[in-house]
């Protein structure tokens, strides 16, 4: 099973939900904004705080609440052919 990663301040890890939060972020701003996004050391580092806290607490609700996300699928056969899943996934 693969980990859902949040990232993290420090860490310029890719492919991380922060990552994913700040390039739309990117995206908007550029799209309803006249002016450039601050680039700065500090708003960079700001900005990625930000996400990397947006990411962790995401996963870490989706992990405390897997259990309340279900998903039922119905095969063909008629009764009784119907089963449950359980969402689980690691995270860091």
């Amino acid at each position: 099973m693969a980990k859902l990663r949040a990232g993290s301040v420090t860490n310029e890890a890719t492919d991380t939900l922060a990552d994913a939060i700040d390039l739309e972020f990117k995206s908007l701003w550029n799209s309803h904004r006249d002016i450039e996004l601050p680039d700065t050391a500090e708003a960079v580092r700001d900005r990625r705080m930000m996400f990397v806290a947006i990411a962790r607490g995401l996963l870490a609700y989706l992990h405390d609440h897997r259990s309340d996300i279900g998903t039922t699928e119905e095969e063909a056969g008629g009764e009784g052919t119907e089963h449950a899943h359980e969402l689980n996934f690691e995270w860091d």
